[in-house]
Protein backbone atom coordinates (compact mmCIF):
# COMPACT_ATOMS: atom_id res chain seq x y z
CA UNK A 1 0.00 0.00 0.00
CA UNK A 2 1.30 3.48 -1.02
CA UNK A 3 0.09 6.44 1.34
CA UNK A 4 0.67 10.18 0.35
CA UNK A 5 1.27 12.69 2.66
CA UNK A 6 1.59 16.77 2.62
CA UNK A 7 0.67 20.05 4.62
CA UNK A 8 -0.50 21.17 1.61
CA UNK A 9 -0.71 25.06 3.78
CA UNK A 10 -4.17 26.07 2.30
CA UNK A 11 -6.01 24.56 -0.99
CA UNK A 12 -8.89 26.64 -1.78
CA UNK A 13 -7.36 28.67 -4.49
CA UNK A 14 -5.34 25.65 -5.68
CA UNK A 15 -8.08 22.84 -6.10
CA UNK A 16 -8.00 22.60 -10.12
CA UNK A 17 -4.06 22.04 -9.66
CA UNK A 18 -4.46 19.71 -7.01
CA UNK A 19 -7.46 18.30 -8.79
CA UNK A 20 -5.59 17.47 -11.82
CA UNK A 21 -2.59 15.96 -10.07
CA UNK A 22 -4.45 13.52 -7.99
CA UNK A 23 -5.99 12.51 -11.41
CA UNK A 24 -2.94 11.69 -12.85
CA UNK A 25 -1.25 9.68 -9.60
CA UNK A 26 -2.09 6.36 -8.27
CA UNK A 27 -2.08 6.84 -4.55
CA UNK A 28 -4.01 4.30 -2.72
CA UNK A 29 -4.86 6.63 0.05
CA UNK A 30 -3.73 10.55 0.55
CA UNK A 31 -3.46 12.32 3.36
CA UNK A 32 -3.47 16.31 3.81
CA UNK A 33 -3.21 19.06 6.64
CA UNK A 34 -3.90 22.57 6.92
CA UNK A 35 -6.29 22.05 4.22
CA UNK A 36 -8.35 25.15 5.07
CA UNK A 37 -11.47 23.51 3.53
CA UNK A 38 -15.45 24.88 4.60
CA UNK A 39 -18.61 23.07 3.73
CA UNK A 40 -19.02 25.06 0.37
CA UNK A 41 -16.53 22.95 -1.04
CA UNK A 42 -17.42 19.44 -2.57
CA UNK A 43 -14.86 16.43 -2.17
CA UNK A 44 -14.92 16.29 -6.03
CA UNK A 45 -13.56 18.99 -6.45
CA UNK A 46 -10.38 17.77 -4.74
CA UNK A 47 -10.68 14.16 -5.19
CA UNK A 48 -12.18 11.49 -8.52
CA UNK A 49 -14.54 9.17 -8.21
CA UNK A 50 -12.25 6.47 -7.52
CA UNK A 51 -11.82 7.30 -3.65
CA UNK A 52 -13.94 7.84 -0.43
CA UNK A 53 -12.90 10.80 1.28
CA UNK A 54 -13.53 11.87 5.01
CA UNK A 55 -12.93 15.41 5.91
CA UNK A 56 -12.05 16.97 9.31
CA UNK A 57 -12.52 20.35 8.53
CA UNK A 58 -11.54 23.35 11.45
CA UNK A 59 -15.45 24.74 11.97
CA UNK A 60 -16.14 21.02 13.23
CA UNK A 61 -13.32 21.48 16.16
CA UNK A 62 -13.10 23.17 19.36
CA UNK A 63 -10.34 25.92 17.84
CA UNK A 64 -11.38 29.24 18.39
CA UNK A 65 -9.25 30.08 15.21
CA UNK A 66 -12.19 29.02 12.43
CA UNK A 67 -9.54 29.80 9.82
CA UNK A 68 -7.25 27.40 8.04
CA UNK A 69 -6.48 23.92 9.75
CA UNK A 70 -8.15 20.85 8.86
CA UNK A 71 -7.29 17.30 7.84
CA UNK A 72 -8.45 14.65 5.02
CA UNK A 73 -7.96 11.29 3.77
CA UNK A 74 -8.86 9.70 0.60
CA UNK A 75 -8.79 6.14 0.43
CA UNK A 76 -9.42 3.86 -2.85
CA UNK A 77 -13.16 2.41 -3.00
CA UNK A 78 -11.35 -1.17 -3.24
CA UNK A 79 -10.62 -1.29 0.40
CA UNK A 80 -13.33 -1.91 2.98
CA UNK A 81 -12.85 1.46 5.62
CA UNK A 82 -14.98 2.68 8.24
CA UNK A 83 -14.40 6.59 10.09
CA UNK A 84 -13.62 6.18 13.59
CA UNK A 85 -15.13 9.79 14.88
CA UNK A 86 -15.55 7.86 18.58
CA UNK A 87 -11.65 8.23 18.36
CA UNK A 88 -11.52 12.18 17.38
CA UNK A 89 -10.27 14.34 19.99
CA UNK A 90 -11.41 18.60 20.27
CA UNK A 91 -8.71 18.87 18.40
CA UNK A 92 -7.82 17.86 14.14
CA UNK A 93 -7.56 14.55 13.74
CA UNK A 94 -9.56 12.15 12.10
CA UNK A 95 -9.49 8.27 12.65
CA UNK A 96 -9.94 6.10 10.29
CA UNK A 97 -9.88 1.93 10.03
CA UNK A 98 -9.10 -0.33 7.14
CA UNK A 99 -10.63 -3.61 7.18
CA UNK A 100 -8.92 -6.81 5.99
CA UNK A 101 -11.17 -9.40 3.95
CA UNK A 102 -9.21 -12.30 5.09
CA UNK A 103 -8.54 -13.71 8.56
CA UNK A 104 -4.54 -13.77 7.95
CA UNK A 105 -4.35 -9.88 7.19
CA UNK A 106 -4.54 -7.47 9.70
CA UNK A 107 -6.87 -4.51 10.57
CA UNK A 108 -4.46 -0.96 9.68
CA UNK A 109 -6.04 2.46 11.29
CA UNK A 110 -4.71 5.60 10.07
CA UNK A 111 -4.80 8.76 12.01
CA UNK A 112 -4.22 11.89 10.09
CA UNK A 113 -3.70 15.34 12.82
CA UNK A 114 -2.94 18.43 12.57
CA UNK A 115 -1.37 20.56 15.82
CA UNK A 116 -0.51 23.77 15.82
CA UNK A 117 1.99 25.37 17.06
CA UNK A 118 -0.11 27.44 19.58
CA UNK A 119 -2.04 24.31 21.45
CA UNK A 120 -1.81 24.54 24.80
CA UNK A 121 -0.54 21.62 27.25
CA UNK A 122 -3.35 20.89 28.48
CA UNK A 123 -5.30 20.53 25.33
CA UNK A 124 -1.86 18.07 23.58
CA UNK A 125 -2.18 15.75 27.41
CA UNK A 126 -6.27 15.29 26.66
CA UNK A 127 -4.63 14.29 22.53
CA UNK A 128 -1.60 12.10 23.84
CA UNK A 129 -3.90 10.35 26.18
CA UNK A 130 -6.42 9.81 23.71
CA UNK A 131 -3.21 8.11 21.45
CA UNK A 132 -2.75 5.74 24.35
CA UNK A 133 -5.86 4.87 25.13
CA UNK A 134 -6.64 3.76 21.58
CA UNK A 135 -3.48 1.82 21.12
CA UNK A 136 -3.31 0.09 23.85
CA UNK A 137 -6.61 -0.99 24.30
CA UNK A 138 -6.59 -2.16 20.71
CA UNK A 139 -7.08 -5.70 19.43
CA UNK A 140 -3.67 -7.79 19.15
CA UNK A 141 -4.30 -7.80 15.32
CA UNK A 142 -4.43 -3.97 14.57
CA UNK A 143 -2.14 -1.91 13.33
CA UNK A 144 -1.53 1.43 13.27
CA UNK A 145 -0.23 4.84 11.08
CA UNK A 146 -0.15 7.78 12.52
CA UNK A 147 0.59 11.04 10.39
CA UNK A 148 0.69 14.51 10.45
CA UNK A 149 2.09 17.99 11.19
CA UNK A 150 3.05 17.54 15.48
CA UNK A 151 5.12 21.16 15.52
CA UNK A 152 7.47 19.82 17.37
CA UNK A 153 10.81 21.53 15.81
CA UNK A 154 13.14 21.09 19.02
CA UNK A 155 12.96 17.08 18.54
CA UNK A 156 15.76 15.89 16.25
CA UNK A 157 15.44 12.80 14.71
CA UNK A 158 18.41 10.06 13.88
CA UNK A 159 19.00 7.00 12.84
CA UNK A 160 19.16 3.74 15.08
CA UNK A 161 22.10 1.83 14.12
CA UNK A 162 20.73 -1.60 12.86
CA UNK A 163 17.17 -0.74 12.68
CA UNK A 164 15.16 0.78 10.12
CA UNK A 165 13.14 3.42 12.01
CA UNK A 166 14.04 6.95 13.83
CA UNK A 167 14.84 7.82 17.17
CA UNK A 168 15.16 11.43 18.75
CA UNK A 169 17.75 13.21 20.05
CA UNK A 170 17.59 14.75 23.51
CA UNK A 171 14.71 17.27 23.93
CA UNK A 172 14.02 19.48 27.13
CA UNK A 173 10.69 20.65 25.74
CA UNK A 174 7.61 19.86 27.59
CA UNK A 175 5.13 19.10 24.59
CA UNK A 176 8.06 17.28 22.96
CA UNK A 177 8.32 15.21 25.86
CA UNK A 178 4.78 14.80 25.52
CA UNK A 179 4.80 13.50 22.11
CA UNK A 180 7.94 11.28 22.57
CA UNK A 181 6.81 9.76 25.81
CA UNK A 182 3.59 8.47 24.30
CA UNK A 183 5.98 7.16 21.18
CA UNK A 184 7.38 5.18 24.03
CA UNK A 185 4.33 4.07 25.43
CA UNK A 186 2.68 2.82 22.44
CA UNK A 187 5.66 1.54 20.46
CA UNK A 188 5.79 3.66 18.04
CA UNK A 189 8.10 4.00 15.60
CA UNK A 190 8.89 7.22 13.60
CA UNK A 191 10.25 6.71 9.95
CA UNK A 192 10.33 9.89 8.46
CA UNK A 193 14.28 10.80 7.56
CA UNK A 194 13.04 14.00 5.18
CA UNK A 195 14.01 17.45 6.74
CA UNK A 196 12.42 20.27 5.91
CA UNK A 197 14.64 23.40 4.40
CA UNK A 198 15.57 24.32 7.51
CA UNK A 199 16.78 20.61 8.72
CA UNK A 200 13.75 20.71 11.10
CA UNK A 201 10.98 17.92 11.28
CA UNK A 202 7.62 18.97 11.74
CA UNK A 203 5.48 16.30 9.79
CA UNK A 204 6.05 12.79 11.45
CA UNK A 205 5.33 9.43 10.35
CA UNK A 206 4.70 7.20 13.29
CA UNK A 207 4.14 3.16 13.51
CA UNK A 208 3.56 0.14 15.27
CA UNK A 209 5.22 -2.09 13.04
CA UNK A 210 8.32 -1.84 11.27
CA UNK A 211 9.67 -2.24 7.49
CA UNK A 212 8.07 1.12 6.48
CA UNK A 213 9.49 3.25 3.76
CA UNK A 214 8.91 7.13 3.45
CA UNK A 215 10.86 8.81 0.84
CA UNK A 216 10.28 12.14 -0.48
CA UNK A 217 8.36 12.93 -3.52
CA UNK A 218 6.44 15.20 -5.99
CA UNK A 219 3.75 17.41 -4.02
CA UNK A 220 0.22 17.37 -5.23
CA UNK A 221 -0.67 20.78 -4.30
CA UNK A 222 2.30 23.80 -4.57
CA UNK A 223 4.89 22.84 -2.26
CA UNK A 224 5.71 24.87 1.34
CA UNK A 225 8.97 24.34 1.85
CA UNK A 226 8.72 23.97 5.67
CA UNK A 227 6.57 21.07 4.95
CA UNK A 228 8.21 18.27 1.98
CA UNK A 229 5.58 16.05 0.15
CA UNK A 230 5.98 12.33 1.56
CA UNK A 231 5.27 8.54 0.26
CA UNK A 232 5.26 6.04 3.33
CA UNK A 233 5.08 2.52 1.72
CA UNK A 234 3.48 0.10 3.94
CA UNK A 235 4.03 -3.85 3.78
CA UNK A 236 1.59 -6.39 2.91
CA UNK A 237 0.81 -6.97 6.63
CA UNK A 238 0.33 -10.35 7.39
CA UNK A 239 0.33 -13.09 10.34
CA UNK A 240 4.09 -13.35 9.29
CA UNK A 241 4.92 -9.76 9.54
CA UNK A 242 6.45 -8.60 13.22
CA UNK A 243 4.23 -7.29 15.32
CA UNK A 244 3.67 -5.96 18.55
CA UNK A 245 4.31 -8.39 21.53
CA UNK A 246 0.87 -8.86 23.18
CA UNK A 247 -0.56 -11.91 25.43
CA UNK A 248 -4.10 -12.63 27.11
CA UNK A 249 -4.07 -12.14 30.38
CA UNK A 250 -3.45 -15.55 32.00
CA UNK A 251 -5.84 -17.36 34.07
CA UNK A 252 -4.99 -17.94 37.74
CA UNK A 253 -6.12 -19.46 40.80
CA UNK A 254 -8.24 -16.57 43.29
CA UNK A 255 -7.14 -17.63 46.56
CA UNK A 256 -9.60 -15.27 48.28
CA UNK A 257 -12.33 -17.20 47.25
CA UNK A 258 -11.30 -20.34 47.87
CA UNK A 259 -13.51 -22.81 50.11
CA UNK A 260 -10.51 -23.51 53.14
CA UNK A 261 -13.15 -25.30 55.07
CA UNK A 262 -14.18 -27.95 52.23
CA UNK A 263 -9.92 -28.49 51.68
CA UNK A 264 -9.50 -28.75 55.56
CA UNK A 265 -12.24 -31.52 55.37
CA UNK A 266 -10.76 -33.67 52.59
CA UNK A 267 -7.50 -33.46 53.81
CA UNK A 268 -8.51 -34.72 57.29
CA UNK A 269 -10.27 -37.88 55.12
CA UNK A 270 -6.97 -38.91 53.72
CA UNK A 271 -5.18 -42.06 54.70
CA UNK A 272 -1.99 -40.75 54.45
CA UNK A 273 -0.01 -43.73 55.93
CA UNK A 274 -0.94 -45.59 53.01
CA UNK A 275 -0.96 -43.06 50.45
CA UNK A 276 2.68 -42.05 51.45
CA UNK A 277 3.77 -45.87 51.28
CA UNK A 278 6.37 -46.19 48.97
CA UNK A 279 10.16 -46.68 50.47
CA UNK A 280 11.69 -43.77 47.84
CA UNK A 281 10.57 -40.57 49.69
CA UNK A 282 11.49 -38.71 46.80
CA UNK A 283 7.78 -40.19 45.33
CA UNK A 284 6.18 -39.54 48.28
CA UNK A 285 7.13 -36.28 48.23
CA UNK A 286 5.77 -35.85 45.06
CA UNK A 287 2.23 -37.75 45.66
CA UNK A 288 2.03 -35.20 48.81
CA UNK A 289 2.52 -32.30 46.75
CA UNK A 290 0.56 -33.71 43.49
CA UNK A 291 -2.63 -34.64 46.23
CA UNK A 292 -2.40 -31.43 47.76
CA UNK A 293 -2.35 -29.08 44.75
CA UNK A 294 -5.11 -31.27 43.37
CA UNK A 295 -7.51 -30.69 46.48
CA UNK A 296 -6.80 -26.95 46.66
CA UNK A 297 -7.51 -26.36 42.75
CA UNK A 298 -10.77 -28.49 43.16
CA UNK A 299 -12.25 -25.96 45.37
CA UNK A 300 -10.10 -22.52 44.39
CA UNK A 301 -11.94 -20.99 41.15
CA UNK A 302 -9.81 -19.06 38.73
CA UNK A 303 -9.91 -15.96 37.65
CA UNK A 304 -7.88 -13.73 35.08
CA UNK A 305 -4.88 -11.56 35.69
CA UNK A 306 -6.30 -7.84 36.10
CA UNK A 307 -5.48 -6.32 32.46
CA UNK A 308 -2.09 -3.64 32.84
CA UNK A 309 -2.62 -0.68 31.11
CA UNK A 310 1.20 -0.98 29.74
CA UNK A 311 2.45 -3.15 27.34
CA UNK A 312 3.41 -6.14 28.41
CA UNK A 313 7.15 -5.98 27.87
CA UNK A 314 7.10 -3.51 30.64
CA UNK A 315 8.93 -4.54 34.11
CA UNK A 316 8.43 -3.18 37.37
CA UNK A 317 11.57 -0.57 37.63
CA UNK A 318 9.95 0.87 33.98
CA UNK A 319 6.98 1.26 35.34
CA UNK A 320 7.86 2.98 38.82
CA UNK A 321 9.69 5.18 36.40
CA UNK A 322 6.85 6.52 34.77
CA UNK A 323 4.56 6.52 37.90
CA UNK A 324 7.80 8.70 38.87
CA UNK A 325 7.75 11.01 36.06
CA UNK A 326 3.88 11.69 36.20
CA UNK A 327 3.85 12.48 40.11
CA UNK A 328 6.90 15.20 39.44
CA UNK A 329 4.74 16.77 36.05
CA UNK A 330 2.00 16.98 38.25
CA UNK A 331 3.98 18.36 41.34
CA UNK A 332 5.16 20.90 38.37
CA UNK A 333 1.72 21.68 36.99
CA UNK A 334 0.94 22.60 41.06
CA UNK A 335 4.12 24.17 42.38
CA UNK A 336 5.42 25.96 39.06
CA UNK A 337 8.89 24.74 41.65
CA UNK A 338 11.83 24.30 38.73
CA UNK A 339 12.84 21.28 40.93
CA UNK A 340 9.76 19.22 40.92
CA UNK A 341 10.37 19.79 36.60
CA UNK A 342 14.30 19.09 36.94
CA UNK A 343 12.80 15.41 38.30
CA UNK A 344 10.48 14.89 35.78
CA UNK A 345 12.71 15.61 33.38
CA UNK A 346 15.33 12.91 34.68
CA UNK A 347 12.95 10.20 34.96
CA UNK A 348 11.94 11.31 31.28
CA UNK A 349 15.79 10.85 30.03
CA UNK A 350 15.50 7.09 31.89
CA UNK A 351 12.70 6.11 29.79
CA UNK A 352 14.80 7.43 26.09
CA UNK A 353 17.49 5.55 27.73
CA UNK A 354 14.94 2.60 27.94
CA UNK A 355 14.07 2.79 24.48
CA UNK A 356 17.74 2.75 23.27
CA UNK A 357 18.92 0.05 25.08
CA UNK A 358 16.29 -2.11 25.87
CA UNK A 359 16.65 -2.09 30.00
CA UNK A 360 16.31 0.41 33.07
CA UNK A 361 17.02 -0.57 36.85
CA UNK A 362 15.90 1.83 39.81
CA UNK A 363 15.84 0.97 43.17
Amino acid sequence: MEIFYQNVNRIRSKLHEIHINILNSNYDVICLVETNLTDDICNSEIFDHRYHVFRRDRQTTSNKKKDGGGVAIAIKKKYNVIRQQLWETHLEDIWITIRSDSSNHWNLNICVNYLPSYVTIDDLNIFYNNYQNIILEADESDRFVCVGDYNNPDVQWRDVSGLSYLAPSSSTDRKSCLMLETALLCGLYQFNGVPNRNGRFLDLVFCTFEDVNVNECSPLSPLDTHHPALTIEIPRLTNDSRSRVTLKPPKRLNYKKCNYDKVKTELSDIHWSSLLSSPDINKNVDVFYDTLLNIIKKYTPYSHKMKDNYPVWFNYSLKKCIAEKQKYHKLYKKTKNPRDYLFYLLYFIYLLYFNYNGSIHLQ
